[in-house]
């Protein structure tokens, strides 16, 4: 038995903006108005969505889980939508996401809504888009800068909608310490080049 899910909540303005345009940005694609490899390709990416080269039009959607947290309304959602979608399986990745695969690419602008409704998102989690976020704390604060759940939030609310930044070719990883008490802690941060 299932239980009852209360209707969800109206989703921000920008996000529903986003949304939007993703789902004109493949109809664009399906009409043949914009470039698959030069427009599409950048664009989808930052929307966590990756093409496959089976049969030419099945997708991989990666979905990010915030602080590698999930509730159980997510998991009905991720489950409800792995059968809906895909071929009914998920594969949990080692860097605290969700992805499924054998996706058609008609159906992604329905599954991205859906996993926003339930607060979960694809937005950056796959590409050129930046996958860690690094705090530098101050001096004789003794907790390090993953331990501290005030600062979590940032990570999943900060896009890079630029496109120059998303399609950016390369990126440089830096390892960052902050002070002595967290020299062995290996922060990667990303630097467009």
């Amino acid at each position: 038995m299932v239980p009852p899910q209360a209707a969800p909540a109206p989703l921000p303005d920008a996000v529903e903006a986003e949304l939007a345009k993703y789902k004109n940005t493949v109809d664009l694609l399906n009409q043949g108005a914009i470039d698959a490899d030069k427009v599409f390709k950048p664009y989808r990416l930052v929307h966590g969505v990756y093409g496959q080269r089976q049969q030419g039009e099945n997708q991989m959607v990666r979905i990010k889980l915030k602080y590698g947290m999930v509730t159980p309304n997510q998991m009905r959602v991720l489950a409800d939508c792995a059968e809906k979608f895909t071929n009914g399986i998920s594969h949990i990745t080692t860097r605290q996401a969700i992805q499924y695969h054998y996706i058609k690419l008609n159906d992604t602008p329905q599954l991205l809504r859906e996993l926003e409704e339930c607060g979960l998102t694809t937005r950056e989690a796959c590409g050129n888009a930046g996958s860690r976020g690094m705090v530098v704390h101050g001096p004789g604060e003794t907790f390090g800068p993953r331990q501290n759940p005030a600062y979590r939030p940032a990570r999943f609310t900060c896009r890079s909608d630029d496109p120059p930044v998303y399609c950016a070719a390369c990126k440089l990883l830096l390892c960052c310490f902050s002070c002595p008490c967290c020299s062995s802690f290996v922060a990667p941060t990303h630097v467009l080049v």
